[in-house]
């Protein structure tokens, strides 16, 4: 009877204590990314789409993009937290965006943002970024095994 407590124990606390890897499956590298948009591409993406967009951009780590106003870097990709309630943002592969005024390199918002959704900057930034167009970040792929994220501005 001892033994069986002490096993059952056991037992109860190693289940409670795992976390089981989360199965993923590696998006492939997009067949078409446009970049930062000109100002008639972006009228014709608004016409088309019903919002504005800046651009789309694969970057990986440390990587970054600009367009002569701002900058946008890949701080950090974030694989998904196995021990996470499902359905959290933890749970969910992630990407740590920074956004750089390039006039004089300063640093107006870093912020971290889901694969699969969109957010506003506002709700994520604050006004940090209102003088420059970006209404939004999606983040539609994030590839950890080959390090990159789809980023969508």
């Amino acid at each position: 009877m001892k033994y069986s407590f002490v096993v059952l124990v056991l037992v109860t606390g190693l289940l409670g204590g795992c976390c089981f890897p989360i199965s993923r499956a590696e998006p492939p590298y997009p067949t078409k990314v446009s970049g930062w948009l000109t100002d008639a591409e972006r009228l014709k993406f608004h016409e088309e789409h019903k919002f504005w967009a800046r651009g789309d951009f694969v970057l990986r780590k440390n990587e970054a993009t600009d367009d002569g106003k701002i900058r946008v870097k890949v701080i950090d990709l974030i694989p998904p937290d196995p021990c996470a309630e499902g359905g959290s943002f933890q749970r969910q592969a992630r990407v740590t965006l920074q956004f750089i005024r390039m006039a004089d390199q300063r640093v107006l918002c870093e912020e971290t943002f889901p694969e699969n959704g969109y957010l506003s900057v506002s709700s994520k930034c604050g006004d940090s970024l209102s003088g420059y167009e970006i209404p939004g970040v999606g983040v539609s792929d994030i590839n950890l095994k080959e390090g990159w994220a789809f980023i969508h501005l």
